[in-house]
């Protein structure tokens, strides 16, 4: 079932459910018929399919296969969606510096494999990746080489240690 399928479906069994479909359900009555709507349509569903809404909900990914081939496939095919951007300054001020990590195929993998081997998505994370690395670190060398434990300062240390999501801790 294709995910405009299934959207469609789903807003199909929200309106005969008699569910609202512009807000999240207010009332515990409502949040009852839709965990009932839900566990009657994943009754429903084949073995495949529920894994499959399984897997989606609790974020596993399907392993993809890899083989050599595959891999130089897909290693060509972000190269020529890297191509393909043309907004990727931060990108390119990397590959300027040190061409052999931003091209590392180690280096690429963990950007195709994060993306399951799509290679227009895994282009844009690579982008993204520099963008994000140019505004933590700056644009001196730390952008072209991976980033070293003596690259964060006395927070950055300690938030680390502490193994303290960024988000969790208060700025005194």
């Amino acid at each position: 079932m294709s995910s405009k399928q299934s959207k469609g479906c789903d807003l199909k069994l929200a309106k005969e459910a008699g569910l609202a479909l512009n807000r999240w359900p207010e009332s515990q009555e409502e949040v009852k018929r839709a965990e009932e709507l839900l566990a009657n349509e994943l009754a429903n569903l084949s073995l495949v399919d529920h894994e499959r809404v399984l897997f989606d909900i609790y974020g596993f990914a399907a392993q993809v296969k890899e083989d050599p081939q595959m891999i130089d496939t897909k290693l060509n095919e972000l190269q020529s969606e890297l191509d393909r951007i043309e907004s990727k300054d931060d990108y390119n001020l990397a590959h300027q510096m040190n061409r052999e990590y931003v091209e590392r195929r180690s280096f690429r993998l963990l950007f195709l494999r994060c993306e399951q081997f799509d290679a227009q998505a895994a282009a844009k994370k690579i982008v993204t990746h520099f963008v994000e690395k140019r505004n933590l670190f700056g644009g001196g060398e730390v952008l072209a080489r991976d980033i070293a434990q003596s690259d964060l300062g006395e927070r950055e240390t300690a938030i680390l240690r502490s193994g303290c999501q960024l988000g969790t801790l208060r700025e005194d």
